[in-house]
């Protein structure tokens, strides 16, 4: 097996974890618990691992890579095209004229 990914939380690297499964990649999440031992091991060691069989590693970075390339899309902050108030991107909505965006 070969480490994908070093994920900063349980909740982001189990989710990485069954969007691979999903698509048929066989996935394993290591250290999930040793956060607990950070300052008695070094912080990157501590730290959530997303683990695949190193025959999928190529096909798994990419998934990976196109997964967070939507991520930071959908955080692109966007203009409002009734009152043209900057919106952050984790809304959906406009908070000045209550414009709702599609998608």
């Amino acid at each position: 097996m070969k480490k994908l990914y070093t994920g900063k939380n349980a909740i982001e690297i189990n989710h990485l974890c069954a969007l691979l499964k999903l698509e048929g990649i066989e996935a394993q999440v290591k250290n999930i618990y040793s956060v607990s031992a950070f300052g008695e091991i070094p912080y990157e060691d501590s730290l959530p691992q997303l683990w695949v069989e190193d025959r999928d590693h190529e096909r798994a970075a990419g998934i990976l890579s196109r997964e967070m390339s939507a991520d930071d899309a959908r955080l692109k902050t966007w203009s409002c095209p009734r009152c043209q108030e900057e919106i952050d991107g984790v809304y959906g909505q406009c908070w000045n004229c209550g414009y709702i965006a599609e998608g």
